[in-house]
């Protein structure tokens, strides 16, 4: 299976959104799946990308006419993450030892 890569920009937020390249049954209904990475973290992050490719590794492993949906994984960078990073520190923890912010929630 080729999991294609499509870039679409949505209200201004980049989207990376993740299909099987060689779907073409347009009469599935679809899943989308939204993988999102967690603190401190980007969609280029190694664990992002290991699950995208564990998603996919899984999906694939049924027969097309197994499948009863198609699947469409979608990936996006969290405020003040990634792509979007204006201020590393207003990610810092008020609890976290050493590193108080006064402004995190």
């Amino acid at each position: 299976m080729t999991v294609k890569k499509d870039l679409h920009v949505v209200s201004g937020l980049q989207l990376e959104v993740y299909t099987d390249d060689g779907a073409t049954d347009i009469s599935l209904p679809v899943t989308v799946f939204f993988l999102l990475h967690g603190r401190y973290g980007s969609t280029n992050s190694d664990y992002l990308r290991n699950s995208l490719d564990g998603i996919f590794k899984e999906y694939g492993s049924h027969s097309a006419s197994e499948r009863r949906r198609e699947l469409v994984v979608v990936a996006f960078d969290q405020r003040n993450h990634g792509q979007r990073l204006v201020k590393i520190e207003a990610n810092v923890g008020w609890h976290e030892k050493g590193k108080h912010n006064e402004k995190h929630a």
